[in-house]
């Protein structure tokens, strides 16, 4: 039998008893010779559930022996040392027959241990699970870690407060510390620029308070004068239920690209002080800051402009330099060891000077540019494009330093813009000496000289134009002609300057202009185009003349013309009317002795006096040659006085007209007339152009060698809007000397052997020209003749 429990107190013991085998911990006691005193049912249930039922059969047993799956364990060990040492113990194991995990709590007292056993096996497969969770936890942080540690950018996240929680190796880098420093602690606990600290704390605070994201830029300037700047973003990390966790964070340098976008706009405005003709200190100052820019580490950019006397160097432009130091090398000679500056300029090559201080090309300057920290001065000569010297582009350094082939062509692009600007304010300053000049000149002029821009404006007019008009230059800026000129002249002037200048012509116009006393006079200005280099039109410039005085002369001529004209057409048709009268008064004579004589040839021709025969026949002759000769002077009279309406007249029928009026003599001579080709319609008088073709055609009938046959053929030509009509024959012919004398009147060639009254072809120009047309020949002595009449087509 086993050793029962104490008896005292039964009641008390009966009540223990019960709440010990109603608990679901194992609960075993055992005295110091290790036998089992007492064992509750969930005991013998976990440890051997063979007792389950039964655990009277455990009492008085050895529990090493009789559990020996407790043996040598932790159980064992704490037992043993509670035994020892009387204070309690606590042990976890794995009982393999259950496959349980046991929590197992051991407490001495006197020479009794008590022990508590608890089925852990839920809580440790919970913490395991959780150990697993961490584990994997910690192998993604540790892959996010890596992964971030690795990103250009720096990465990390603040608490609540702003103390940092995570920050990735770029980050640790930038604030020079470790992870196990930063963790916990502010931005301005940290080695961090105080004021930026305080900002970003004040950011962090907003973005836990307001829960939206924030962007934002900042500019940190390192130990060695540079400035870096960096764009960084804070993201709020929100909880299940919405609040605000923590901030996570990144920052990115972007000091490349505000470099690039500073570099940018400084080209920029070089280029748009250029283009607004700025002057020029201000564009170079310009482009050396733009240059300026371009350097990773502190840099002062320099132009010198050469002197009037081409021996010395001037201040140009040196915004970041020392102003003492360019005060002291304004006026500088140039020479090979004046300086990087001074030797550039000597030689026209670039000159790089890396140690100033041991430089001998420094020797005179080297003292000066030590007192003001400069180390090292690159410069390059700046030419020009005929390659004469304008100045020199300098850079200089606080320490000594080699250039580099990026260096060289920043210094090659800022020296030709140089070029490029120097050389254009020089031609600018030279182009407005020689328009000083010019305006000199042309004030001094005694004509008034006006110019205009390439939109018909006025842009200037010289003294003696604003003189004679009494206007300022403000007044006739924009306006030079339209107050001055005569209203009436004024509408055409316009015109006939607009169409010559949009067509890029010589423009002429005489105008009534006002003079300052309120007189007009008449003015004949004249302009021409004028063109820049590259052929581009600039505007135009001209001059006025007075032409008053000769308009007054040339219009007393005009009058006394037109009445001594008048006076001859009077005398003139006073003389026609006369020699009309005369010839028809001749007439009736003449037709009486040519009556008188026919009688005589017939009384004298039976028998009759050979000598009164021959004398009555030369006075008939004679009588004959001259009512043709009264006859033609009639017509001739006739076509210088008439009134011609010209029409449209068809040209065969007036040539078939002309041909019907020597019918007789061109069957009695067998001659042969000919019309050929197509004969246009011309603008003339019908009954005129009839006479004409007659008498060029009588003449073609008459003046044949004795034994020809006459041929005559008739033609025409057109010429644009003229039609040439041709009578060509086959007759004795003109010489060249006589061709134009033929068509005078009484000039006769062959009067005595063709008859002739020598104002037939006069006739012919005479009608002509009262058409509107001309006439003339072509022939040669013994080849015929071709007669020609040149009308307007109708």
């Amino acid at each position: 039998m086993g050793h029962p429990l104490p008896r005292d107190g039964a009641s008390n013991i009966d009540a223990v008893r019960m709440l010990f085998e109603r608990i679901t911990d194992g609960f075993v006691l055992i005295d110091s010779t290790w036998r089992i005193l007492y064992c509750n049912p969930s005991y013998a249930t976990w440890v051997s559930p063979v007792y389950a039922g039964n655990t009277q059969a455990l009492t008085g047993q050895n529990m090493w022996e009789t559990f020996s799956q407790l043996a040598g364990t932790s159980v064992e060990d704490g037992c043993r040392r509670a035994m020892q040492t009387r204070l309690p113990e606590s042990a976890e194991m794995f009982f393999a027959p259950t496959r349980a995990w046991l929590e197992v709590r051991i407490f001495p007292a006197d020479e009794l241990v008590s022990i508590f056993f608890r089925d852990i096996t839920e809580r440790r497969r919970r913490q395991e699970l959780v150990q697993e969770r961490a584990c994997e936890f910690e192998a993604q942080a540790r892959l996010l870690d890596t992964t971030l540690s690795n990103l250009a950018d720096l990465a990390y996240c603040y608490d609540r407060e702003g103390r940092f929680t995570y920050a990735n190796r770029r980050t640790l880098e930038a604030l020079g510390c470790s992870l196990e420093e930063v963790v916990g602690r502010h931005l301005f606990e940290l080695n961090f620029p105080a004021n930026l600290a305080r900002r970003l704390q004040s950011q962090i605070l907003e973005v836990v308070r307001t829960g939206k994201p924030l962007k934002d830029e900042a500019a940190i300037k390192g130990a060695t004068g540079v400035t870096d700047y960096h764009e960084y973003t804070l993201n709020p990390v929100f909880a299940a239920d919405g609040t605000v966790l923590a901030v996570a964070g990144s920052t990115r340098f972007i000091t490349e690209r505000k470099r690039a976008e500073a570099i940018g706009e400084a080209q920029r405005r070089v280029l748009q002080y250029m283009a607004e003709n700025r002057p020029l200190q201000e564009v170079l100052e310009a482009l050396v800051r733009m240059v300026e820019l371009q350097s990773e580490c502190p840099m002062f950019a320099s132009i010198m402009l050469v002197d009037d006397d081409g021996l010395h160097l001037r201040h140009g432009a040196a915004p970041s330099l020392p102003a003492d130091y360019s005060r002291c090398i304004d006026g500088m000679a140039i020479g090979p060891l004046m300086g990087s500056c001074g030797a550039a300029a000597h030689s026209r090559q670039p000159v790089a000077v890396a140690d100033i201080a041991n430089d001998p090309r420094w020797a005179v300057a080297r003292e000066l540019a030590e007192t003001h920290g400069l180390r090292a001065c690159w410069s390059m000569p700046i030419l020009s494009t005929q390659g004469r010297l304008l100045g020199t582009f300098a850079q200089y350094y606080t320490e000594p330093r080699e250039p580099g082939k990026g260096d060289w062509r920043v210094l090659e692009t800022a020296t030709r813009t140089a070029a490029i600007a120097i050389e254009r304010k020089r031609l600018e300053a030279t182009l407005r000496q020689s328009e000083a000049r010019f305006r000199q000149l042309s004030d001094s002029a005694p004509v008034p000289i006006w110019m205009t821009n390439e939109e018909k404006v006025c842009t200037w007019a010289n003294k003696t134009f604003r003189e004679f008009t009494g206007r300022t230059l403000e007044q006739v800026v924009g306006s030079a002609f339209e107050s001055a000129i005569h209203p009436g002249d004024l509408l055409g002037f316009k015109q006939e300057f607009e169409r010559c200048f949009d067509a890029r012509k010589e423009f002429e116009a005489e105008v009534r202009v006002r003079r300052r006393d309120g007189r007009w006079r008449w003015w004949l200005s004249r302009g021409i185009p004028l063109y820049a280099e590259g052929n581009e039109f600039t505007g135009y410039i001209g001059s006025c003349v007075d032409i008053t005085d000769k308009r007054e002369v040339q219009a007393d001529l005009e009058r006394m013309v037109t009445e001594r004209t008048t006076k001859l057409m009077e005398t003139n048709s006073q003389l026609e009317t006369l020699v009309y009268s005369i010839a028809h008064d001749l007439r009736a004579p003449l037709r009486s002795l040519q009556s008188f004589a026919g009688l005589l040839v017939e009384e004298h021709e039976n028998g009759g006096s050979e000598d009164a025969k021959s004398y009555a026949k030369r006075i008939a002759r004679a009588a004959g040659s001259m009512d043709a000769l009264v006859t033609d002077l009639l017509a001739y009279g006739r076509i210088a006085r008439s009134e011609l309406e010209l029409t449209r007249v068809p040209v065969l029928p007036a040539w078939r007209e002309a041909m019907a009026q020597f019918e007789a003599d061109i069957a009695a001579r067998g001659a042969r007339i000919e019309s050929t080709g197509v004969f246009p319609p011309v603008h003339a008088h019908q009954g005129m152009l009839v006479q004409v073709l007659a008498n060029l055609l009588g003449n073609a009938l008459k003046f044949v060698p004795a034994g020809t046959t006459p041929k005559v053929n008739f033609r025409a030509e057109e010429f644009g809007r003229m039609v040439r009509l041709w009578v060509e024959d086959n007759g004795i012919g003109i010489a060249p000397q006589y061709q134009e004398r033929i068509f005078r009147v009484f000039e006769r060639l062959n009067g005595r052997e063709y008859g002739g009254t020598g104002i037939g072809l006069s006739i012919v120009r005479k009608g002509v020209e009262r058409m509107g047309g001309r006439v003339g020949v072509i022939s040669a002595e013994g080849a015929g003749s071709r007669f020609w009449i040149e009308l307007a087509k109708a």
